[in-house]
């Protein structure tokens, strides 16, 4: 039995997270989900729009078989330390696969990017530049040393930036795990 592992806030649960189990339970019948998920405040720093009691009854009730709470600090930090800390919950539970959402829905490019973003010449370039130019904030500056180095565009989607933080984490970790990525469904958030 394969244990697929979901790292969310579903703030509110909609159809593009209804989307996501029921694409991994018509490919994985068999297998138990469980979805780590933020409790009363989200990764943006916001107050969830409900309960994490009401939000963890509409994932139960979509096809999630067990929801496990992410800890404040961790699910309101960066996309960092939000990745890291539902990687390490998930992989310390044993799950086999990490699926999540995405808007390019290419892991190879995800994979491909997180290794640039996170390695120690990028991180430098970054820090350079941010103290050249504070006014510039983290996200513009990590896209502009990418395009500089890569000539190309950093995935900017939201669950693109967390994907990529999922897949550094899964490396910094050591975790057997896989990733799979579904195309996302619907609104921003």
């Amino acid at each position: 039995m394969s244990v697929v592992g979901i790292i969310c806030e579903y703030n509110p649960f909609h159809n593009g997270h209804a989307h996501q189990i029921a694409a991994i339970r018509q490919k994985m019948p068999k297998a138990t989900i469980v979805a780590v998920m933020s409790e009363h405040t989200t990764q943006r720093g916001e107050i969830a729009v409900a309960d994490g009691y009401v939000r963890a009854k509409g994932a139960l009730l979509s096809g999630v078989d067990l929801v496990i709470g992410l800890p404040f600090p961790y699910c309101s930090s960066s996309a960092e330390y939000f990745a890291r800390a539902g990687v390490f919950i998930l992989d310390s539970l044993g799950a086999d696969v990490l699926h999540f959402g995405s808007e390019c829905a290419d892991l190879a490019a995800l994979r491909q990017a997180a290794d640039r973003l996170y390695s120690p010449s990028f991180i430098a370039r970054v820090t350079a530049l941010q103290s050249e130019n504070a006014s510039l904030g983290v996200l513009n500056c990590r896209q502009r040393v990418y395009e500089e180095q890569y000539n190309a565009p950093l995935p900017q989607g939201s669950n693109d930036l967390l994907g990529m933080a999922y897949l550094h984490a899964l490396s910094e970790l050591g975790s057997p795990m896989s990733a799979v990525t579904i195309k996302r469904e619907g609104q921003e958030y």
